[in-house]
């Protein structure tokens, strides 16, 4: 799948559902942070694997509604959110020289 068409799918599913997908977001976060937390368990190897997995699984499904997010509420456009980025990085870069 081309990056196009993912965000027409993206586009799609935002038009069709609204509002309603930041609900889903909620949702999507919080399976993540449940992913994390069995992950931070795992004592096995097969444990270990099993639960990366589900991480990467709740990743993918968390990236895939930020990206509604922003069409939803508009900010499709990458410098809003890059330059956000960069500035939060570059507090976090400080914070670590200070340490």
């Amino acid at each position: 799948m081309t990056n196009e068409q993912m965000i027409k799918i993206i586009q799609k599913a935002v038009d069709k559902y609204g509002e309603k997908q930041l609900d889903i977001a909620q949702e999507e976060l919080a399976e993540l942070i449940q992913a994390i937390s069995k992950y931070k368990r795992a004592s096995t190897p097969d444990e270990i694997a099993k639960a990366r997995n589900n991480v990467i699984e709740e990743l993918a499904d968390v990236c895939i509604m930020v990206k509604q997010i922003c069409f939803l509420l508009d900010f499709n456009r990458d410098d809003l959110i890059t330059n956000m980025m960069k500035y939060k990085l570059r507090r976090l870069d400080q914070r670590m020289e200070n340490e």
